[in-house]
């Protein structure tokens, strides 16, 4: 017995003393242990959104012996290896079983350890007896490195369960559409049975578990059930539907994002929902334009809770269309208001001129290219005229927008030479992030504050103020009270939007909310190619009306007079003077507590004229009088030619140049000199007939306060 003993510790030694050497020889490479993982990104809730595949272009998700069942372990190792927490990583009783049952019956059974199938699946070699030895050999390697837990990880992380799915969370997640700490005992028995023929075990195209499955699930939820107690166990016949699923595709631009975290802001119920509205409008609408993007954001916390940069990422475009730069229109509009309620320049209802001004040679025109003259500022801003918006930003402390994205860090240097006025009416390009967290900002009291797609941070507070409260408030209140569209889409209260559509129609644009949310829509084309003649308000009204009622949240109640920094007011009707006593039309309206008004500062000499025409003699003279230390100072201004200018005329002969020119006194008459030479006396306005010959020129235009407006300009003959 003592030979016997000696022998076996003589054979142990050398046993050991061999592994040690070969284990020296050929270490174990540890990095086979490392296989590339795939993403599983999820909402705020947990809820998935997508589901990324490995870099080796498989399905592998990370797994953790706290993802994995206590019965998912047990049935695995009663399946494939009972021995498993005894053995050194190879089970000498099982191979000799194994060999004796080979060599005596047709069909083959394996001996191979659970630890040597993770060996065999890291090194994938042909079945021979070379390879076993050497599975053998770095089954004991592992077993000498790793943890029993360690290895079971391995084998969860990189077990086969068909086509190019591996580990149980994929095909937990693929199969029952669930993590594998969700797994009911049935799908646990289908889930150890399945790596063991991965293609041959695999569901039917009903995704019905075929019977040879069954019957081998139930003989081991027999095993199982003798081992165990467990409520679980009854006699019938294992029932199971487990057709494969697409995997999630949702939110694919966001989570590619280089500030995307896994616990996201995005909410996957809203996610579907915008994707579908984004595909729909894309698609459905009237115009060439097939690429967009939208955004819903919480406006309490700036947290985007949906995000579509295509219609369809996969099928369609992979460019981040949230974040393409494009002209806005007139979205910037409510901002030119907002800053110039706080400067004092208008109320929501004082009256604004809508005719033409000249500012060199920018003239400003409405789309319809018509002037609607005298009406209220809310009216202005809601029917989206364009010489009104470039007209106060012209007359904004500091260059207005410029200042507005200087504060944000958006300003360029030069940008204000560059673009000037245009700015107003979609000269700067801006990205629908941008705009979202601009009208995040109105939306919420004139604080900026960037928007974020991560959950559970705390909120930062507003970084920039962009405007006051106040006038945040009344902004959104001119567009909440007042919207043209009441008439032709009943049911609109409660909501406020504003449309932006580019030169050309190049771009369609919509920002509209509710008390909760604010959604934006992008539509345009990529490479900047031209719309037909439709505006956003027509294609992208009834649409996103449609979502935004779909979405919780209360209607907005923009009630003004409950706003302590707002006062109530009378507005004239009568004239562009607020308050003046002698007026016959006064309207309720609100002014901000504690800023100076004065809306003579936006009346220029096109405005006097205009009024002088328009207005009775009272109302006239009354502006005049109330304005008359503000224009007193203000030389005439010549509107054409522009400095500068080349007249191309027929060289033989005098050519009759039209000229006019706008006072800012109360006579509203003008002296104009022609090359030094008095040519005349006209009205303030007229249109001035100058005969002169090609060469250079000079054209002054002075009034009767002695003050004149200078310009140069040359007449070349066209000898064609």
């Amino acid at each position: 017995m003592k030979k016997l003993a000696v022998l076996l510790l003589i054979f142990f030694g050398c046993f050991y003393l061999s592994f040690l050497l070969l284990d020296a020889l050929f270490p174990l490479d540890l990095h086979l242990l490392s296989r590339p993982i795939g993403k599983i990104y999820t909402d705020r809730k947990g809820e998935v959104l997508r589901e990324e595949l490995a870099l080796d272009q498989r399905y592998r998700y990370a797994v953790k012996m706290t993802h994995i069942q206590k019965l998912q372990v047990q049935a695995l190792l009663s399946y494939e290896d009972r021995f498993f927490y005894s053995h050194p990583g190879i089970n000498p009783f099982s191979l000799l079983r194994a060999l004796v049952h080979n060599l005596t019956h047709p069909n083959k059974i394996g001996g191979s350890t659970l630890t040597m199938q993770v060996a065999r699946m890291l090194e994938k070699r042909s079945r021979t007896v070379k390879s076993k030895i050497i599975e053998m050999f770095r089954a004991m390697q592992f077993e000498w490195m790793l943890t029993k837990d360690q290895i079971l990880e391995t084998y969860f992380l990189i077990a086969p369960y068909g086509g190019n799915i591996e580990g149980i969370r994929a095909a937990s997640r693929l199969y029952a559409d669930k993590e594998p700490t969700e797994l009911s005992f049935d799908e646990i028995l289908y889930f150890t049975i399945l790596p063991r023929n991965p293609n041959a075990f695999q569901p039917d195209n009903e995704g019905q578990v075929l019977p040879e499955v069954l019957l081998k699930m139930q003989a081991l939820k027999n095993k199982l059930c003798k081992s165990m107690e467990n409520t679980n166990c009854d006699s019938k016949l294992p029932s199971l539907n487990l057709k494969r699923r697409v995997h999630q595709e949702l939110a694919s631009h966001a989570t590619r994002r280089a500030d995307f975290s896994n616990h996201s802001s995005l909410d996957t119920g809203l996610q579907k929902k915008l994707e579908e509205f984004l595909r729909k409008v894309s698609w459905e609408n009237p115009t060439p334009h097939r690429d967009g993007a939208a955004l819903v954001v919480e406006i309490d916390s700036g947290k985007v809770r949906a995000y579509a940069g295509s219609p369809d990422f996969l099928r369609q475009s992979q460019i981040d269309a949230v974040l393409v730069r494009r002209s806005p229109g007139s979205l910037l509009k409510p901002f030119i208001y907002a800053l110039s309620l706080d400067e004092g320049l208008i109320r929501p209802r004082s009256k604004i001129l809508d005719v033409p001004y000249y500012f060199s040679q920018y003239v400003p025109k409405n789309l319809d290219s018509k002037s609607r003259g005298l009406l209220r500022s809310e009216d202005a801003l809601n029917l989206s005229l364009n010489p009104p918006a470039v007209l106060l930003q012209s007359h904004l402390t500091g260059g207005g927008l410029f200042t507005l994205f200087n504060k944000l860090g958006w300003h360029h240097p030069g940008e204000d030479q560059h673009l000037g006025l245009s700015i107003a009416l979609g000269g700067r390009e801006i990205s629908l992030w941008e705009m979202s967290g601009l009208y995040t900002s109105l939306l919420s009291g004139g604080g900026f504050r960037e928007l974020s797609l991560q959950e559970g941070q705390p909120l930062p507070p507003a970084s920039v103020k962009i405007f006051s409260p106040e006038a945040a408030h009344l902004t959104l209140s001119m567009l909440w009270n007042n919207l043209p569209a009441t008439r032709a889409y009943p049911n609109i209260k409660g909501w406020i939007y504003k449309t932006g559509t580019s030169s050309y129609h190049r771009d369609l644009w919509m920002m509209a909310a509710n008390s909760t949310y604010l959604v934006g829509i992008w539509l345009g084309s990529l490479n900047h190619s031209k719309g037909e003649s439709h505006f956003a308000q027509q294609v992208l009204y009834e649409p996103v009306r449609t979502l935004l009622a779909s979405l919780e949240g209360e209607p907005l109640d923009l009630n003004t007079s409950e706003f302590p920094g707002i006062k109530s007011v009378w507005s004239c009707q009568d004239h562009v003077l607020f308050d003046e006593e002698k007026c016959t039309l006064k309207v309720p309206d609100w002014k901000i507590r504690g800023v100076h008004e004065d809306p003579c500062q936006i009346l220029q000499a096109e405005s006097l004229n205009y009024l002088r025409k328009h207005l009775p003699k009272t109302d006239w003279e009354r502006v005049l009088n109330r304005c008359d230390s503000h224009f007193k100072n203000l030389p005439p201004k010549i509107i054409w030619p522009t400095e500068g200018s080349v007249i191309v005329e027929n060289p033989f002969q005098k050519s009759t140049i039209l000229g006019q020119c706008f006072s800012h006194q109360s006579d509203q008459q003008v002296h104009i000199f022609l090359d030094q030479q008095h040519y005349g006396i006209f009205n303030s306005g007229e249109t001035l007939e100058l005969k002169t010959l090609p060469g250079e020129h000079s054209l002054l235009c002075s009034d009767s306060q002695a003050l004149g407006h200078q310009i140069q300009f040359q007449i070349q003959g066209d000898e064609t």
